[in-house]
């Protein structure tokens, strides 16, 4: 992570099977996830995606009532350079919180 790069928050919900853009993407730059918490009232699954390379950063995610991610400041994963954090939902509504960095 560079210095002088805060961590930011965004809440998202989304609903199933869609792709909700979480973070858009930054010239030169990637985002590094920092942590986060995922809640649903019924059984779903949650991938992030980089886009550009529509890539998956991250292995299913099962969410049945919460999911933590704690804070690392080192983070779980990135995007690639330029590119937005997606995250794919299926099975049911989930609504969330991420802490992310922006980084070179």
């Amino acid at each position: 992570m560079a210095s002088g790069c805060p961590a930011r928050g965004r809440w998202r919900g989304s609903s199933r099977s869609s792709r909700p853009r979480a973070k858009a993407g930054v010239v030169g730059r990637r985002i590094r996830v920092l942590g986060g918490y995922f809640n649903s009232t019924a059984t779903a699954t949650a991938i992030f995606l980089t886009t550009g390379v529509s890539a998956a950063l991250t292995p299913k995610i099962v969410i049945y009532g919460g999911f933590v991610l704690p804070s690392d400041p080192l983070g779980y994963f990135q995007t690639a350079v330029g590119s937005a954090l997606s995250l794919q939902i299926e099975g049911g509504s989930v609504g969330g919180f991420i802490t992310y960095a922006e980084s070179f």
